[in-house]
């Protein structure tokens, strides 16, 4: 799902991601040509791409510090996989 999401994106034109505030991340993921400076990273992680996610986070975030408060969540370092499934070691 990662991948075929991060298809669907690359598939809008670079000017319409552009004005998005999630532009530098978007941009790693994308692998979009980078301008003025190299990043040194082989595209974003998984927990990077679900973080774009503004507004789902939020609520997410309001739900997890309200009636969900004692949710079990589970551990960042499952979502630290690139698109090609790729898991960097610490």
């Amino acid at each position: 799902m990662f991948k075929t999401s991060v298809n669907l994106w690359k598939s809008l034109p670079e000017s319409t991601l552009s004005k998005l505030d999630q532009y530098n991340t978007l941009r790693r993921v994308l692998s979009l040509p980078e301008s003025e400076s190299n990043t040194g990273t082989d595209g974003a992680t998984y927990g990077e791409w679900k973080r774009l996610a503004m507004d789902y986070n939020a609520a997410k975030e309001r739900l997890l510090n309200g009636v969900f408060r004692n949710w079990i969540k589970g551990d960042d370092a499952l979502e630290r996989f690139n698109i090609h499934g790729d898991h960097p070691s610490n």
